[in-house]
């Protein structure tokens, strides 16, 4: 079963199945109003038992990657590495919608 790795900010770790995908969601982040200085975008990827909340910018390619089954993990990453994955996560949450076992 193929499932999408999250490494959270709480330093846990989730394994998601993909069969439980339901939608996903890129916005602008609404921090921005009150902090210039918050991640730029937002992107909201709902799961039949939890919501994964990633922060950052040149989340598009997290998006397309994750449209064709194809993103493996999330986690949050050092400024540093930016440039290389053209991509900057700033934060990774997970909010179960369901109990857990």
């Amino acid at each position: 079963m193929a499932t999408l790795n999250v490494c959270a900010d709480d330093e846990r770790s989730y394994q998601l199945p993909y069969a439980q995908f339901l939608c996903a969601e890129m916005m602008p982040n609404p921090a921005l109003e009150k902090d210039a200085d918050a991640p730029p975008e937002k992107l909201l990827i709902c799961f039949a038992a939890a919501e994964v909340t990633v922060l950052g910018s040149g989340l598009k390619s997290l998006e397309r990657s994750l449209q064709k089954y194809e993103l493996k993990f999330v986690k949050s990453a050092d400024r540093r590495y930016a440039a290389a994955l053209k991509t900057h996560v700033t934060a990774v949450a997970v909010t179960f919608t369901k109990e857990t076992p």
